[in-house]
């Protein structure tokens, strides 16, 4: 347990703080000439409270990869927290080398009002790479900054495979090389400044189970997320006299938790001016970024984990952390929310799990659908914003009311075996905002584009369903048959005859009928498609 791991370095921290003293004090005139180096990755990694005590121990690359977990405490790490990211940066030198630089920060934070500030939503695709134990495909091309195409392998009816292209158009499209910060740049960057504004702002880490949504919004190794360069740059505009706290909690299967303090379990209530308040939530004050993603960190570990047949560790639950500003009388200037999304997933993928999960993946594909009608009709301005969908929504009021700004980053894998599921996010991403078209696509070669891949389905479907209505129909006349072998017999009832024969009948019209219905339809498309190919061709013309 975590007690017993503490009270077991306690127990070997006074010797090996001894040790790690006198290996100082050997070499206290003979400094690594890379200690400049050590200094850059603490900056990067979030230790750098901790610069000047690697600096008078003279630390280099060479002796930072050389340092033990009962070393730390000579430097002054004693934190859960800062442990874990100095081990992190430790194992990462001993892999990479003593040469290893940090990547580079592009260019500073903005500090000036960006423009896309004014919209009140943001959409944004992020690619994450293959994994190097993915020995997979790359269908997703991404065409532009705001364009991309997911490439999906199908086959027709005689097992001939052709590819399907989906386009599509979002307000920003992130290749698979950028970095958490190329992201934070495009997504809630802009949502910083609204904080001082009185403004509640707040963005999504939407995609399946294993696409990168933790990793974008926690980090990992040394490369910080979303959560702690939003943390960084509200700490960098902070007036005088205000202060900063942050609340951390769940909603799993339905119930809000509090992660922050040992996921006591919270109640919403709704107070005399219709406003959602989660009752009870615990609110930390944090005076650093670090005491910030300490408290991050800690309440992460809280976060119910469940095993599916797409990710052993996939998230279960929303968790949603809130950074507020707050004046010297301790009133609310402005929060910024961030909401990692529990892993979207197909009721198929939860089939061969248990109950419990299944119940899971149904909470939380209802919570999403809720979630988008939501920002639907926050987007397009409308009177009523249906909030009480779940209980995701509820809680989230105030990101759906008033002067509010929302960013949702959707995540997608790469590989040809997470065609469908990034299909659906990207579907699901794109019906969010329904973002036109570029000008140059007219509506009519874009209908044009849906109706010829609806009419491929519908061919699939089709002939599938016109199998299957010839396996049905011969075993209606199998009955058929049998009945009029039995009326031939001595003794046996013609009414009964009647009635048998009648209901299969009946049953064999209803199967003809709905079969015409959807030979009639798949007719229709395909005179529509004609005509619209005239229309297509004459506009290029």
């Amino acid at each position: 347990s975590y007690s017993f791991c503490t009270l077991l370095e306690g127990l070997v921290c006074a010797q090996g703080v001894r040790t790690f003293h006198h290996m100082v004090g050997a070499n206290k005139v003979r400094q690594d000439p890379d200690i400049s180096l050590v200094l850059q990755w603490l900056d990067k990694v979030g230790l750098s409270e901790y610069k000047q005590a690697f600096q008078r121990a003279g630390i280099g690359m060479r002796r930072l990869a050389g340092l033990t977990i009962q070393d730390y405490y000579a430097v002054g790490v004693d934190g859960l927290y800062e442990r874990r990211k100095l081990f992190e940066l430790v194992q990462m030198v001993k892999r990479e080398g003593s040469c290893v630089r940090p990547p580079p920060d592009h260019h500073p934070p903005p500090t000036t009002t960006p423009a896309n500030t004014t919209k009140a939503l943001t959409v944004c695709v992020r690619k994450r790479p293959l994994l190097r134990t993915e020995q997979d495909t790359d269908i997703i091309t991404v065409t532009g900054q705001h364009t991309l195409v997911l490439s999906e392998h199908k086959l027709k009816v005689d097992l001939t495979s052709y590819t399907e292209d989906h386009h599509f158009y979002f307000d920003a499209v992130i290749p698979d090389p950028a970095s958490n910060y190329d992201v934070y740049l495009e997504t809630a960057a802009p949502l910083v400044p609204t904080v001082f504004t009185g403004s509640h702002s707040t963005c999504f880490a939407y995609g399946q189970t294993g696409s990168g949504k933790t990793h974008t919004m926690l980090g990992s190794g040394s490369e910080p997320g979303i959560y702690s360069l939003a943390a960084r740059e509200v700490f960098a505009r902070l007036p005088d006299a205000h202060f900063v706290t942050c609340q951390q909690y769940e909603i799993y299967g339905g119930k809000v938790f509090d992660l922050t303090n040992e996921r006591k379990l919270l109640h919403v209530r709704e107070d005399r001016k219709g406003n959602m308040n989660v009752c009870g939530l615990l609110e930390v004050s944090c005076r650093t970024v670090t005491d910030l993603m300490r408290t991050v960190h800690r309440a992460s570990e809280l976060r119910a984990l469940g095993a599916t047949s797409m990710n052993q560790t996939s998230s279960r639950s929303h968790a949603v952390l809130s950074i507020n500003v707050k004046n010297q009388t301790g009133n609310m200037v402005g929060s910024l929310s961030f909401i990692d999304l529990a892993g979207s997933e197909r009721g198929a993928d939860t089939s061969g799990s248990s109950r419990a999960t299944r119940m899971e993946g149904a909470a939380i594909n209802q919570s999403l659908l809720a979630l988008k009608e939501c920002i639907r009709a926050m987007n397009h301005r409308q009177k009523h914003v249906p909030f009480r969908g779940s209980k995701l929504t509820a809680v989230l009021r105030h990101a759906f009311t008033g002067d509010s700004r929302t960013c949702m980053i959707a995540c997608i894998a790469p590989g040809k075996g997470a065609a469908e599921h990034s299909l659906n996010t990207l579907r699901y991403t794109d019906r969010v905002k329904e973002l036109k078209k570029p000008p140059q696509q007219a509506l009519p070669a874009a209908h044009h584009e849906d109706l010829i891949n609806t009419i491929l389905e519908e061919e699939e479907a089709v002939i599938a369903d016109h199998r299957q209505h010839i396996d049905e129909v011969m075993d209606l006349v199998k009955l058929e048959m049998a009945e009029l072998s039995r009326v031939d017999r001595p003794g046996s009832s013609i009414d009964e005859y009647i009635r048998k024969v009648d209901g299969v009948l009946r049953e064999m019209h209803l199967k003809v009928t709905t079969l015409r219905g959807k030979l009639g339809t798949f007719k229709a498309h395909l005179e529509e498609e004609e005509k619209l190919s005239r229309v297509v061709g004459s506009q290029r013309a």
